[in-house]
């Protein structure tokens, strides 16, 4: 039943993303769902990814199109958190595709090098935190819903880099 509502909720929260902020949004959160079908499925993870949508809202009320790091950022730290358990490296790797996903997008939208290099800085530095966070405390809900709600926090204040 959880697998179902899994997929239910992937395919609303990519119609969402699509529909509200195009094929970018669409991107990150297919690459950062499709990491997610790799690890147990929980009504904790799928509402942390449901929730990713608030900074599409926040976008969308704002036109300001720099809410799409704290975005990536929700997604590739929920996907670091969840496949933590895995082993070792899963957890990074995961995050990392994602931030990966988000860095070639910016690319072709002709980001300068500079910003290019304080983004991935900044989302490197974002997940190693959250990976050592989580690798360091008792697995459980709670703990990843601050270490994501954290992980966005701090994608919005390295906007101001």
């Amino acid at each position: 039943m959880i697998r179902v509502a899994f997929i239910v909720v992937e395919v609303a929260c990519l119609a969402i993303a699509h529909l509200q902020g195009g094929p970018p949004w669409t991107l990150v959160a297919a690459g950062a769902f499709l990491a997610l079908s790799c690890a147990p499925a929980s009504w904790p993870a799928i509402g942390l990814a449901a929730a990713s949508l608030v900074w599409l809202a926040v976008f969308r009320a704002t036109g300001d199109r720099e809410y799409f790091f704290p975005y990536t950022l929700q997604l590739a730290t929920l996907v670091t958190c969840r496949l933590s358990d895995r082993g070792r490296g899963w957890g990074l790797a995961g995050g990392a595709a994602v931030v990966l996903v988000f860095l070639g997008i910016r690319v072709a939208q002709r980001a300068t090098v500079p910003v290019l290099a304080v983004e991935a800085i900044v989302a490197a530095a974002i997940l190693a935190a959250a990976w050592f966070v989580r690798r360091s405390r008792p697995a459980g809900p709670l703990v990843e819903a601050v270490i994501v709600a954290a992980s966005a926090a701090v994608a919005c204040l390295g906007l101001l880099l």
